[in-house]
């Protein structure tokens, strides 16, 4: 959770955080855009139009200044391969929904999710 949380005192609210798929099939990338087009909130997050077949084709860093998120396909999924202006989410056809509201609760946190945090610690 520090990461992600990190990730949001970085991010100027102005700046939208560039969301992208990396899936083994063309059609798990179209279902996987869909639903993150019509459930994640548009003015937080901007998502890529380019398929990646596999996580390492994005995940260079060197190539990415901004802040950005990865949706990348359970297949595929590798951990330990996020940094720090990068969170990767595993996905598949049955949590993408999941997913989304948990993509969507880094930019509006409930006072709970960020109070349980921030005391936990403490302890």
């Amino acid at each position: 959770m520090t990461l992600i949380l990190d990730l949001l005192r970085k991010n100027s609210f102005n700046q939208k955080i560039e969301l992208y798929i990396v899936t083994p099939s063309d059609f798990n990338f179209l279902y996987y855009q869909k639903h993150l087009s019509d459930l994640l909130d548009e003015r937080h997050f901007v998502i890529s139009n380019m398929i990646y077949h596999t996580l390492n084709d994005v995940v260079d860093d060197v190539f990415f200044c901004s802040r950005r998120i990865i949706v990348c396909d359970t297949a595929l999924y590798q951990q330990n391969l996020g940094s720090e202006n990068t969170l990767i989410f595993p996905v598949s056809l049955q949590t993408i929904d999941e997913t989304c509201f948990k993509i969507n609760q880094l930019m509006h946190p409930t006072e709970k999710e960020v109070g349980t945090e921030v005391f936990s610690s403490e302890k």
